[in-house]
């Protein structure tokens, strides 16, 4: 069965890099920032992973059940395993990395601030077939992953 990841997490919370640490090589990449924010160049290029059956990943911020649910239909519809990864990261350890990058201009700090308001951690209910959490470490060298 494919498999389809949908990365849910605050911005700075470490999502992209676990995508290039443990992805990279067997899924695409589907990203709004990569993308230029083009909601319509992100629905051609997921429409051509499940036309294809390429495992892909999800990796934008998906702070609410309504942003992951058109990805769920999509990949249901389509018969793919669904895997969620939440990045448990509390808004101060965003804030920080977030502040520190260097490989690209930091978000806006309201961004964070209100995407910590709209935050639902997933849920079986949604539709996955796995949950799992993932911590980055306070030296963001190493993950704790746990599944629920």
């Amino acid at each position: 069965m494919t498999q389809a990841i949908i990365f849910t997490g605050l911005q700075a919370s470490g999502k992209t890099s676990y995508f290039m640490r443990e992805y990279f090589d067997t899924h695409v990449r589907l990203n709004l920032d990569m993308l230029g924010a083009s909601r319509s160049k992100e629905a051609k290029l997921l429409d051509a992973c499940i036309v294809s059956k390429i495992p892909c990943v999800v990796d934008n911020t998906n702070l609410t059940q309504e942003h992951r649910g058109a990805y769920l239909q999509k990949f249901t519809d389509a018969g793919y395993e669904i895997l969620s990864i939440y990045f448990d990261s509390s808004l101060g350890d965003c804030i920080a990395r977030n502040e520190s990058r260097k490989d690209k201009p930091p978000i806006p700090r309201v961004a964070l601030l209100t995407g910590s308001k709209k935050l639902e951690v997933p849920i079986y209910e949604e539709g996955f077939d796995q949950i799992t959490i993932v911590t980055l470490s306070s030296t963001n060298d190493s993950y704790r992953i746990k599944n629920i």
